[in-house]
């Protein structure tokens, strides 16, 4: 998938080439170029970015980056972004205690800085919902009963009952 960022040159070429290489038109592809936030444009063969229309939006001074769709799915719960950029030396990573940690990044990589709130109803599949599930059992575990001897009940490790 093509993903557009943001700081990209808005030029009546760039706007052509966006207008040619999506469905957009040229109003929308300059509204995409003005954005943000990184914004899908559409699919676009891995090929075809690391020949000739990667070599076109970067001569048009257009940001974009490939990604793979699987890493496009959805989350978990859905996250709001606040904020977002291209890191390509390091990294700076802080928990919800505000305690921080700086990683090296060997390639440039996409940072989404943003709010993520597993409390936020919302209708979904049912595979999503065992997924919100699992992951509200990993965040708030309830310990399992188990008896003195250290074995759980419905264990495989107990006698069946007759």
């Amino acid at each position: 998938m093509l993903v557009l960022l943001p700081g990209s040159r808005v030029t009546p070429r760039s706007i052509e080439l966006i207008t040619e290489l999506t469905i957009f038109d040229a109003y929308m592809a300059r509204t995409r170029l003005c954005t943000r936030l990184p914004i899908v444009l559409g699919p676009c063969r891995r090929a075809d970015l690391n020949q000739g229309t990667g070599d076109r939006l970067e001569r048009e001074g257009i940001r974009f980056v490939g990604v793979s769709k699987e890493f496009l799915d959805q989350p978990i719960q859905p996250m709001s972004v606040t904020s977002c950029q291209v890191a390509s030396e390091f990294i700076v990573v802080a928990d919800a205690d505000g305690d921080e940690r700086v990683l090296p990044v060997t390639q440039p990589i996409l940072l989404l800085e943003g709010r993520y709130d597993i409390e936020i109803p919302r209708r979904m599949s049912p595979r999503r919902t065992a997924s919100d599930r699992l992951m509200a059992a990993v965040l708030n575990p309830v310990p399992s009963c188990i008896s003195g001897n250290g074995i759980a009940p419905g264990s495989p490790d107990l006698p069946a009952r007759r």
